[in-house]
């Protein structure tokens, strides 16, 4: 459960139609990972390994700093992200000594970006 470290990559395998929409091809595409959480971690073992971190490295250097989240449609994706809100807030709070802080969340479906 939770959070593992030590992956170097991972594999997705798409299918997509060809060009002639007669036949199915698989694209493998490998993707570097520095590490991937379980199905069963919440939010807050997440915010833990990923937000806040970031955060306080950003704040520590005057930097900034990004997340991706990728997978397939309803992996829980926005949900995992949109639960650490509350975590990173209270984190922001309690920091002393910080200047404007700037959060951006983007969603990407398709060619769209929301």
């Amino acid at each position: 459960a939770g959070q593992k470290k030590g992956a170097s990559s991972l594999v997705c395998h798409e299918g997509r139609l060809t060009r002639t929409g007669r036949r199915l091809q698989l694209v493998h595409r490998r993707f570097a990972v520095d590490s991937f959480f379980e199905e069963d971690t919440d939010n807050f073992e997440f915010y833990t390994h990923t937000l806040r971190p970031l955060f306080e490295h950003a704040v520590g250097q005057a930097g900034n700093g990004t997340i991706v989240c990728y997978g397939q449609t309803g992996t829980g994706k926005t949900h995992s992200f949109n639960g650490c809100w509350n975590h990173l807030l209270s984190h922001v709070g309690e920091t002393e000594a910080i200047g404007a802080v700037e959060l951006c969340f983007f969603e990407v479906l398709g060619r769209r970006c929301f």
